[in-house]
């Protein structure tokens, strides 16, 4: 089968466009998650006070969510450097 150039072409930026309305779904999807993200996590931080005493595989969740939302910022297209504790 023989394509012609012109339709070649066509092909290519239909393809593109899929690809860039697939990435703007994917997007979404993501920036939905990490709201949902942010605002669980300020639900648990208002249950709990400084004093508390939290389950150690409590802790041990918390710290592989950070270290995951770090690597995620250490990866971004603009690398934003986690603060300081």
């Amino acid at each position: 089968m023989k394509f012609t150039k012109k339709r070649l072409r066509e092909i290519i930026q239909e393809e593109v466009q899929n690809l860039n309305e697939l990435g703007g779904e994917e997007a979404k999807m993501f920036k939905k998650n990490l709201r949902n993200i942010s605002s669980m996590a300020k639900q648990v931080e208002e249950i709990y006070s400084d004093k508390d005493n939290i389950d150690e595989w409590m802790q041990e969740k918390a710290a592989v969510i950070e270290a995951m939302l770090v690597s995620i910022m250490l990866n971004a297209k603009d690398p934003i450097r986690p603060e300081e504790d």
